[in-house]
Parts: structure tokens; sequence; C-alpha cells
């Protein structure tokens, strides 16, 4: 391999629409967290789940991933549950008049 394939192959990852890279095991732990979060768990069961399924604690890289992840999910689970109770409640009220 020559001099700018190494180059190119240095960092296998992506770039961010902010302009930051990260690997592909750092974006699958932020979906990880996503998926957590938009379940509805918390950052301490999502934790314990994780390292349950790691066999150990994750490196805590890895930490941060999944609880930037997590936070998304859980903001995105919050705004579909509002949006829930919103339809139900407009939909109840208007079937009881």
């Amino acid at each position: 391999m020559n001099r700018e394939e190494r180059q190119k192959n240095r960092y296998r990852g992506s770039v961010t629409s902010s302009g930051e890279y990260a690997s592909a095991r750092d974006f699958g732990n932020m979906v990880a967290g996503i998926v957590a979060g938009r379940k509805g768990f918390n950052w301490n069961d999502t934790r314990f789940a994780f390292d349950v399924l790691q066999g150990a604690p994750e490196p805590k890289v890895s930490q941060l991933a999944q609880r930037y992840g997590q936070e998304i999910g859980v903001k995105i689970y919050n705004s579909e549950k509002l949006e829930f109770e919103i339809l139900y409640n407009h939909r109840r009220y208007y079937n009881f008049r």
C-alpha cells in the first residue's frame, strides 16, 4: 500500500453534519442508545443492559456515544408520548359530547 492509500485508510468513519468524525462503532453505539431512549428506558437501566450484553463494563468512549443517543431517544419518546396524549384526549373529548 502506498502512502496515499494508507492515509485514506487511516481513519475509517464518517463525518457528521457538524463536521466531526465518528467511527461506525460510535454510530452503532449512538443508535443503540436512541433505540433504548425511544423505548422509554432511563440511563441507569440502559447502562446496565449494555454492560450485561457486553459481558463487562464498556469503554468510556462507547458509553459517551450511547448516552448521547439515549438522550436523543428520550426526546423522541417524550415528543411521541405528548402527541399521543393530545390525540387521545382530543378524541375522548369529542366522543363524549
